[in-house]
């Protein structure tokens, strides 16, 4: 499992590492970005790849998570950026889950770090659920 740091902001307080549970095996989460789309579909790091936003960059992205079973995406709708590569998935046959970062920057949330390959780390917010 990919090792995941952990800040909280209200308390600062710090978990080196962490091992997250696999709820669904068949789903993938995309990060939308004007310029390239990170795509995971596990927690290791050769699971996870970058790709680029032209046409032919989004059916590679549905190419290869129809090549490793997903049936399921969740992405972020990050300004306009997310439009084309939702057409593409929808026309692939993949259930995408769109999820509105308007609601979820709001709430509480626990502060992700992934260090996902050597030099390069993203931070995603995760809705505090407990």
């Amino acid at each position: 499992m990919l090792p995941i740091t952990i800040r909280k902001h209200e308390c600062n307080q710090k978990v080196e590492s962490l091992s997250m549970e696999i709820v669904n095996p068949y789903a993938a989460g995309i990060d939308i970005g004007s310029r390239s789309h990170w795509v995971s579909i596990g927690q290791k790091e050769k699971d996870i790849r970058e790709f680029g936003v032209f046409n032919e960059d989004l059916k590679a992205i549905a190419h290869w998570l129809a090549e490793n079973k997903i049936s399921t995406v969740a992405m972020e709708s990050t300004g306009t950026y997310w439009q084309a590569l939702y057409a593409v998935l929808l026309a692939h046959g993949f259930q995408v889950i769109l999820c509105n970062g308007k609601f979820t920057k709001t709430s509480k949330v626990v502060k992700l770090t992934f260090k996902i390959v050597p030099g390069f780390k993203t931070t995603f917010n995760w809705p505090i659920i407990w």
